[in-house]
């Protein structure tokens, strides 16, 4: 699942997409899942973990707090947009949420199970 609710003062698009991996992550780690795989449909985000060539950028402090993720406890797998209907159908059911509500996530929701169902992720051959 990935980091619920909005992002304040991002600075563009790329530091959103850092921000909300990291929110997932962390979210998975605070769950006990472990050998978790994160697609992302952002190439940019995907070669950014795997690089060096955005290492000075403006957003160098999320981009290293989720390389140092990626590093030790999980991998990122870039997911075309169009094998992303999973991630998208949650981020449009996560804007309509209360944004000061505290996420509690204690089972997996009904539109998470309906969604997942039959769903094959881009990388599973």
């Amino acid at each position: 699942m990935a980091g619920a609710g909005c992002i304040m003062a991002a600075l563009d698009v790329f530091h959103d997409e850092l921000i909300a991996a990291i929110r997932g992550l962390n979210i998975a780690r605070e769950m006990g899942m472990a050998q978790v795989i994160q697609e992302t449909d952002s190439l940019m985000v995907k070669l950014a973990v795997e690089g060096h060539d955005y290492d000075m950028a403006a957003t160098r402090g999320p981009l290293q707090e989720l390389k140092n993720l990626v590093k030790f406890e999980f991998q990122v797998d870039f997911c075309p947009r169009s094998c992303n209907s999973v991630a998208h159908a949650l981020a449009a059911y996560g804007k309509t949420l209360d944004l000061s509500a505290e996420l509690v996530v204690d089972e997996t929701p009904d539109l998470v199970q309906l969604l997942v169902a039959g769903y094959l992720p881009c990388n599973s051959g």
